[in-house]
């Protein structure tokens, strides 16, 4: 048992110098910059205070999310250093705490080196004919526990298009946008997942589709609109970086796609994209 006390230990600590180091490797990415013309001078000036901008907010978000978990497994460590008598039932759950907490540190690792692969350009979709109901249905059932007393609802008709998308990515928009609409839709609503095909002002066919996941929860500010997207900031009802938001607009934006948050008629948030659509083969639909 003491072996695996530790081990949960040192895959924190591990993880923790991980979220870390991943940080500092973003940080000198983001830095790396030339000027490519002098009559573009005040753009990069514009552009380069941009980036120190994201760089501080790296810094102050890397720090403040590591506090607190980091926290955590420090108490509970230091009590197990010490010895102190916890029933087996606490000195369980105590452990499961270092667990979660290893957790949402290896999460903040996977987003900072997700952010880091789309600045660099370095993620290529291997795109696909993908049915979004069935996505939707994976996604749904895989995190129903998440929906407890919250009614689930995919509206995707049969003539919507499938997606052209690579699997892995649309599957990781899905995932997060589902997640947070599970942490701010209240107990006896109802959070929907929606497609349809996009269509123009005049009514044509503009060959995307669109994606909308509707929660009833307390929305976000209008002011908060664009924000929210931006790479290392706060969101308002949020005591997280709001990064997932900006790995999603980037995976979105990797299609040709786009994303956007509107407002849930008669309170609560919106969260939609576009994606490529392709009307599949006869063979995929058997």
């Amino acid at each position: 048992e003491d072996g695996d006390q530790r081990a949960v230990v040192l895959v924190g600590g591990l993880a923790a110098y991980g979220a870390l180091g991943v940080g500092v490797a973003s940080l000198a990415h983001w830095g790396r910059r030339e000027s490519e013309d002098a009559d573009e001078a005040e753009e990069d000036v514009a552009e380069l205070e941009q980036r120190h901008s994201q760089r501080t907010a790296l810094l102050q978000s890397v720090s403040h999310d590591l506090r607190t978990p980091l926290g955590a497994i420090r108490s509970v460590v230091t009590d197990l250093r010490d010895e102190v008598p916890y029933d087996p039932a606490t000195r369980h759950a105590l452990l499961e705490t270092v667990c979660d907490e290893v957790d949402r540190l290896d999460a903040m690792v996977a987003n900072l080196l997700s952010m880091s692969r789309i600045e660099s350009g370095v993620i290529v979709p291997e795109v696909q004919a993908v049915d979004l109901e069935e996505l939707a249905l994976e996604r749904v059932d895989a995190l129903r526990p998440l929906f407890r007393d919250i009614d689930l609802v995919i509206d995707v008709p049969d003539e919507v298009p499938w997606a052209l998308v690579d699997y892995a990515l649309l599957n990781e928009v899905l995932t997060n946008l589902l997640g947070n609409a599970s942490r701010y839709a209240p107990p006896g609503t109802t959070v929907a997942v929606v497609a349809r095909a996009e269509v123009d002002a005049t009514g044509a066919p503009t060959g995307m589709v669109v994606v909308r996941v509707i929660d009833h929860g307390p929305g976000v500010a209008a002011a908060d609109h664009q924000r929210i997207f931006e790479a290392f900031q706060h969101e308002a009802r949020s005591r997280t970086t709001g990064l997932g938001l900006t790995i999603c607009r980037g995976f979105v934006g990797l299609h040709g796609g786009r994303m956007w948050l509107e407002e849930t008629a008669g309170g609560g948030a919106t969260f939609c994209f576009t994606v490529p659509g392709i009307v599949p083969a006869v063979e995929e639909l058997r």
